[in-house]
């Protein structure tokens, strides 16, 4: 939702929001990549990071417990 546009945070944070979306997706079987649509509508950026591309698995991003 628009919302979502609307969360100030810092890049940092911003990657991990990401990358937590697209994992999520990425992990349910039958899905290898992901975009990000709010409202409908393709997200070209958010917070600096470049999210209109097909995106896949973020490796790395979280680490290990």
């Amino acid at each position: 939702s628009k919302e979502f546009l609307e969360k100030e945070m810092s890049s940092h944070d911003a990657t991990l929001t990401v990358s937590g979306i697209v994992n999520s997706i990425v992990a349910i079987p039958g899905n290898e990549t992901a975009q990000i649509l709010v409202e409908g509508k393709l997200l070209e950026s958010y917070n600096g990071m470049k999210t209109s591309d097909t995106m896949y698995f973020f490796e790395g991003v979280f680490p290990d417990k």
